[in-house]
């Protein structure tokens, strides 16, 4: 027997021991039992141990305003840390480097239903930078079980760029690989594996 079938499970329906089912159902509720649990809890036990329940309030409204004070500075810390990188003159910097010129680029791009006006900017985006395109292997990753409409996506993407890179090429990431877990990391995975197989 597989050792992972739980990689493959989505919903408790999907699991056919049912003590197994069970354990995956309490865990699956569990989040909304404990947030509800809480509300309810603290107006019952309000009426008996007022008290209690003040302070497990005030000691709640304590942990969240050192989580929010924590976020807040990451936050700035974070803000101005891309204010910074985005004065920088990347181009000018990387022309510093004497080998800038030997670096090629493969550029994987996965795709799973989104239509072409939300992916045809990141190709004229990649056409119209300053980096030499004939160093770039753009890679369209499509889902197999994302059906037909990406492949007619990519279809058109490939007859408007395909000239514009070194290389254009469209893989389409199989379903249902027995151990794969479903996803963006699989689908770049399988793209990376069959650019090495073609180039």
């Amino acid at each position: 027997m597989d050792t992972k079938w739980y990689l493959r499970v989505g919903r408790a329906a999907e699991i056919t021991n049912t003590k197994d089912r069970r354990v995956y159902r309490a865990l699956e509720i569990m989040p909304g039992v404990l947030a509800w649990g809480t509300l309810i809890g603290l107006v019952l036990l309000s009426m008996y141990l007022p008290a209690a329940v003040a302070v497990f309030i005030i000691l709640f409204d304590v942990y969240w305003l050192v989580k929010v004070v924590y976020l807040s500075f990451h936050l700035r810390s974070g803000y101005k840390r891309m204010s910074q990188n985005l004065k920088v003159d990347w181009w000018a910097k990387l022309k510093e480097r004497a080998d800038w010129e030997e670096y090629w680029h493969l550029v994987i791009l996965p795709m799973y239903k989104e239509p072409l006006e939300v992916v045809e900017p990141t190709f004229r985006a990649l056409a119209n930078s300053k980096y030499d395109q004939q160093k770039m292997i753009v890679v369209l990753a499509l889902e197999e079980r994302g059906g037909e409409e990406p492949s007619r996506v990519a279809q058109i993407l490939k007859e408007k760029y395909a000239q514009k890179f070194l290389k254009f090429l469209v893989t389409v990431h199989p379903q249902n690989i027995p151990g794969e877990l479903a996803g963006k990391g699989s689908n770049e995975t399988w793209a990376v594996k069959r650019v090495k197989e073609e180039i």
